[in-house]
């Protein structure tokens, strides 16, 4: 066998934990994205940037059940786990860069770079890697290696975690896919095979389902079903009423992988059965409405507003309410998975700090503030119980 990159177990712990930056990275963005969509409008985008976040979550939960499994030990609510943006994503090639800011063409475009599938012959790579799916192979090949190594020429023993540290499904907040226990590599290739379909495909397959058929289920929107649901006021745009059933309620199956998604908003049409990645979507027309949208001010930062003002008391707000629900995470990935409930339903909160945001001038222009998603250390969150109100 040959020797991989990552061919020591504390090299592949540390790559791991790479990969739970990876997964968080995509999350703030992504959420700017969504909660920049006023509620009723561009309803197919809500949904698609929705779906794939849940999704973002899992993959954090999946890659914390790896971590622990090989005897690691996920780091999240410090600083260097927070990234600033605009920023590369950790470990990548650093071709180019992420911003928070409003949905919009070219934010759909950047999402598009995040998720892009593996070239065909791109190496694994587990630094400097130009798609995530040459990071979680060269995860993958290091995994194989190391567990090569432990039965055939007794090197140290790879599945060494507490089994008590997994997340199991008993603890899932919903949302597509399924959590997988993590115990040996065939679990472990596992998970990471869904990290990866979800998120860029299988190579040559638009739709993420089980049995290999590019086909939308029956409950999926068909090209022949897009009426729409109930008369809609003058002055929409077509299918704005349209109910969100091709991403049915995040059940993950028969999905468009995450690159598939991103493509058909910025390309304004469905995938439909018979498309391939060459061909690209050929389905019905998803008409959006690009600017309507609260106008984020890219990149907000808490710093950008004087100490004491309303909108750095808001933003202070918002980031312990972030600080909040990352120390949830790590208290669940790390010996409490019953923390991973509360921790998510802090979501709902951290939307309704964000829309608020979404809606406040910056002064800048006519910007809105927006969330910036910031490392903050723990104390009394400046925007209290009334930050709402």
């Amino acid at each position: 066998m040959n020797i991989p990159t990552i061919n020591t177990l504390d090299s592949l712990r540390r790559h791991v934990q790479y990969a739970l930056a990876v997964e968080h990275f995509t999350v703030p963005p992504y959420l700017c994205a969504l909660y920049s969509i006023p509620e009723d409008t561009n309803r197919e985008a809500t949904s698609v940037i929705q779906s794939v976040v849940m999704e973002e979550m899992l993959h954090m939960v999946l890659v914390a059940n790896l971590l622990n499994a090989i005897g690691g030990k996920a780091k999240l609510n410090h600083p260097s786990f927070i990234p600033t943006y605009p920023n590369y994503l950790p470990h990548s090639a650093r071709d180019f860069q992420v911003s928070l800011g409003k949905f919009s063409r070219s934010a759909i475009a950047t999402f598009m770079r995040i998720e892009r599938p593996e070239k065909t012959d791109a190496p694994p790579e587990g630094d400097y890697f130009h798609s995530i799916g040459q990071f979680y192979a060269a995860v993958r090949d290091g995994l194989k290696y190391l567990v090569d190594q432990e039965q055939k020429h007794g090197g140290e023993r790879v599945f060494s975690g507490d089994s008590a540290l997994q997340i199991t499904r008993e603890y899932y907040y919903g949302g597509a896919g399924v959590i997988t226990v993590i115990k040996d590599l065939e679990t472990a290739e596992h998970a990471i095979r869904e990290i990866v379909d979800q998120g860029e495909g299988r190579p040559g397959e638009v739709f993420n389902d089980d049995n290999d058929k590019e086909v939308r289920g029956p409950g999926m929107r068909q090209p022949d079903q897009l009426e729409p649901t109930r008369q809609e006021p003058a002055g929409t745009h077509a299918g704005g009423y349209l109910e969100a059933q091709h991403h049915k309620n995040f059940s993950g199956e028969e999905e468009p992988a995450h690159y598939y998604r991103f493509q058909e908003l910025f390309e304004e049409r469905y995938y439909q059965a018979g498309d391939t990645p060459e061909t690209g979507p050929r389905g019905p027309e998803l008409p959006l409405l690009w600017d309507n949208v609260y106008n984020m001010r890219s990149n907000s930062k808490a710093s950008d507003y004087a100490e004491g003002s309303q909108i750095r008391r808001k933003l202070d707000g918002f980031n312990h309410c972030y600080m909040r629900l990352l120390d949830g995470l790590q208290s669940a990935f790390c010996g409490k998975p019953a923390e991973i409930v509360r921790a998510v339903s802090l979501m709902y909160e951290v939307k309704e700090r964000a829309v608020e945001l979404m809606r406040i001038p910056s002064g800048d222009g006519d910007t809105t503030v927006g969330p910036s998603f910031e490392y903050v250390p723990p104390k009394r969150d400046p925007g209290g119980s009334q930050a709402l109100s």
